[in-house]
């Protein structure tokens, strides 16, 4: 239970208000502070984006809204020309709004690689996507990959020789089976490559039975030179090997270190499989990423919870802060911000952007969540589902209306405030966990509604 605050109540004054420490919020944040507006982010955890893969999807770049395995190794369009596919394939979707300016999909994606630079995310010549591997051994297809998981399956000549490598005493990870299942899916696709598993030994390091404690080996400096010598033995053997795959594990703080290290004794290059552990070492080092960026545009992140303190005219005028209970400490008081702008960027049901309050609805503002064009209300979740686990949900596609400006609506098409805006997996028509725009999404309607946002409160 979260100990009593002190009375006092500190304020701040802000041109924008950001609620929502994800992908989304991070980058909204960012282009306010780079028009030199004064800037709050409140988080109440890393929410998505630690559990994230690392790797970034934009969309399927064949003509299907689905991953297809063959078609994708044989080639795909243009991100930007796939983004605009989807738009006229799904006008619900949020690249719908997008419909008209390349220009600023293109400057979105530009400040998003600037935003998380140390990830060294890698981009196609052609701007298509590329294919990875997964830790299951299945392929993801994504437009960006940090350099740490690049090595794009497109560019693999027939009869390439890869190998997978696991760790003694981890069970989280079978290399055996990851390599097995790589291998069937990519002679399927007609790329016929060899594929082999090994089983490395961190010696006097073992590298524990859960990810957090084989992160925790690799970033206290041990397990990565014993890596690097292991890996080279098998290196030696086998002289057609191209490149070794891992289970994305090598550290978080130290992750850079780690793959120096290693790499100074493998004569081949280190690549990191694309993660499915929780936590997720990319996922981490991608939300260290954008707080380190956040922090030098001189964002004010604060930790805490945030609700409506005041509204006035049609307007958002302040913002309640509490401390998270895990951050409260004897005497330490609430924060009423008073902004000019407000963007939210909290997520859904995972993240806490929805809540349960008597109805299903926005956890903040009380915004209405619309499936399938009905506000859901107390409305029982099952009618937004359907009979099967291979059909189309529309609770999964379920968010907050907006309008071109990327401000949130009532349930009569209204604004609920001049000055309220909205981005990220909040809004409605589409399903991230299926559609393969996730972060694609998060990145885009972050730049936008932070564009939207900046320029209402002032920005030059």
């Amino acid at each position: 239970m979260a100990r009593a605050l002190s009375s006092e109540v500190q304020e701040q004054h802000v041109d924008v208000f950001i609620i929502g420490g994800g992908v989304a919020g991070a980058v909204a944040a960012s282009v306010a502070a780079k028009r030199g507006l004064r800037v709050c982010l409140i988080k109440n955890s890393h929410g998505a984006t630690g559990h994230s893969s690392g790797a970034f999807d934009m969309v399927p770049g064949g003509a299907s809204s689905n991953f297809e395995p063959r078609a994708a190794l044989a080639g795909s369009r243009h991100w930007i020309d796939a983004v605009l596919a989807r738009a006229e394939q799904m006008p619900s979707h949020p690249y719908a709004r997008f419909r008209a300016s390349r220009d600023l999909l293109a400057d979105a994606l530009d400040h998003y690689r600037s935003l998380a630079h140390s990830m060294d995310y890698q981009l196609r010549s052609g701007g298509d996507n590329q294919i990875v591997a997964t830790d299951l051994g299945t392929l993801k297809e994504c437009l960006l990959a940090p350099k740490s998981q690049h090595w794009d399956l497109r560019e693999m000549p027939a009869g390439a020789h890869i190998a997978v490598a696991g760790f003694e005493g981890f069970s989280g990870f079978d290399p055996i089976c990851a390599a097995s299942t790589l291998s069937q899916l990519l002679a399927v696709c007609g790329k016929p490559v060899r594929v082999s598993a090994f089983s490395v030994s961190l010696g006097t390091t073992p590298a524990g039975d859960t990810p957090a404690q084989v992160i925790r080996a690799f970033d206290q400096g041990e397990a990565s030179e014993r890596l690097g010598e292991e890996l080279k033995k098998i290196a030696g053997k086998h002289e057609t090997l191209q490149v070794f795959l891992l289970p994305a594990l090598l550290g978080v703080q130290a992750h850079e270190r780690c793959m120096r290290t290693i790499s100074q004794h493998v004569p081949v290059p280190v690549r990191e499989l694309v993660s499915s552990q929780i936590p997720s070492a990319p996922g981490l080092r991608l939300s260290a990423a954008l707080s380190g960026a956040l922090n030098k545009l001189g964002v004010d992140v604060i930790e805490g919870a945030a609700s409506l303190a005041h509204e006035e005219n049609g307007s958002v005028k302040a913002m309640r802060v509490l401390p998270l209970a895990s951050a409260q400490r004897p005497g330490q008081p609430g924060l009423m911000c008073f902004a000019k702008t407000v963007v939210l960027c909290t997520g859904r049901f995972f993240a806490g952007g929805m809540a349960n309050h008597a109805n299903i609805q926005e956890a903040i503002f009380g915004l209405p969540i619309w499936a399938d064009g009905v506000p859901i209300d107390d409305a029982s979740t099952h009618l937004f589902t359907g009979e099967h686990s291979t059909d189309a949900h529309a609770l999964f596609a379920a968010g907050v209306h907006y309008d071109g400006h990327w401000r949130a609506l009532d349930r009569f098409g209204n604004a609920r405030a001049r000055n309220l805006f909205v981005a990220g997996s909040l809004l409605h028509g589409y399903d991230p966990s299926m559609s393969g725009t996730a972060m694609g999404v998060a990145a885009m309607t972050g730049y936008a509604a932070g564009l939207s946002a900046s320029t209402y409160a002032g920005a030059p």
